[in-house]
């Protein structure tokens, strides 16, 4: 009786451990994903392409650039607002531990977790 118990127990804390490396991950995501869309708005604030008048297809560069800069911001965008989105449940979930340990059968945020690795 008591292997199973410890079979159980090491279950439950490898869920926790999980959890808990699941919402440290969607930190770094959030913090990551604001720093490069800061560092992306200066990019296109700081571009100054009268300064080359002479380039040849200057047009299709600053079209180019553009449109590459709004879609890394977009892209990160959408990272920080799944990682904003996602880290409150995994946090309510590990304050209801308790509650989540006795319920063996239900396995909390399961359909989240590709949405966490998309992220």
């Amino acid at each position: 009786m008591m292997i199973i118990g410890r079979k159980i127990s090491r279950k439950n804390n490898q869920q926790i451990h999980n959890l808990l490396y699941d919402r440290s991950k969607l930190e770094t995501v959030s913090e990551t994903s604001a720093i490069l869309n800061e560092f992306a708005i200066v990019a296109l604030i700081e571009f100054s392409i009268d300064s080359y008048p002479d380039i040849p297809f200057r047009d299709g560069v600053l079209t180019v650039y553009f449109i590459v800069s709004c879609l890394l911001v977009s892209i990160h965008l959408l990272a920080l607002l799944m990682s904003v989105c996602i880290s409150p449940e995994i946090t309510s979930v590990l304050c209801q531990k308790v509650y989540w340990i006795n319920n063996k059968n239900e396995e909390l945020l399961s359909t989240v977790t590709i949405y966490i690795e998309i992220a």
